[in-house]
């Protein structure tokens, strides 16, 4: 018997589809890709702020895709990303303080992005503060070939 719980294997699939599909977050948002900061890059980042509250510091170091990536005019950028099956307010928020984050230590731009299949109604993309890797069914299934999770279960 397993431990997860539907949804948790939910996100878990779109946990694997937004690492696979780095490259088209970054595409989206026209950037080149640069590196991801290990957990080390991002404290080491935390303490050229010293005005950023305990709470955010944790969730830049806890967040679940950080990306530093580069402009064609050579500026540096970083992206927060968010992965869930059903985005909610709460994951563009921590995304948002997440983005936040970067700017504050570097000076460099920011963007957050969400990962998922759909968002609540919450979930202003529309609005440009946060940019969405829209994900299909077929994102979710590791060999490609159509839906992991059966419509039952979505």
């Amino acid at each position: 018997m397993s431990d997860y719980e539907p949804f948790d294997l939910k996100n878990i699939y779109v946990s694997g589809a937004t690492r696979d599909h780095i490259e088209t977050i970054l595409s989206l948002l026209e950037l080149e890709f640069v590196t991801i900061p290990s957990p080390r890059d991002l404290v080491a980042m935390l303490r050229q702020a010293t005005d950023i509250p305990t709470d955010q510091r944790q969730s830049l170091c806890r967040a679940f895709l950080v990306l530093r990536a580069m402009k064609a005019d050579g500026i540096t950028h970083y992206v927060a990303t968010e992965a869930a099956y059903t985005a909610d307010r709460g994951d563009a928020d921590r995304t948002l303080h997440t983005a936040l984050c970067p700017t504050r230590c570097t000076g460099c731009p920011a963007h957050a992005v969400i990962s998922s299949i759909k968002n609540g109604p919450e979930v202003l993309v529309d609005a440009g503060t946060v940019h969405w890797l829209r994900l299909t069914h077929k994102d979710l299934n590791p060999d490609g070939r159509g839906p992991a999770l059966r419509p039952e279960h979505t």
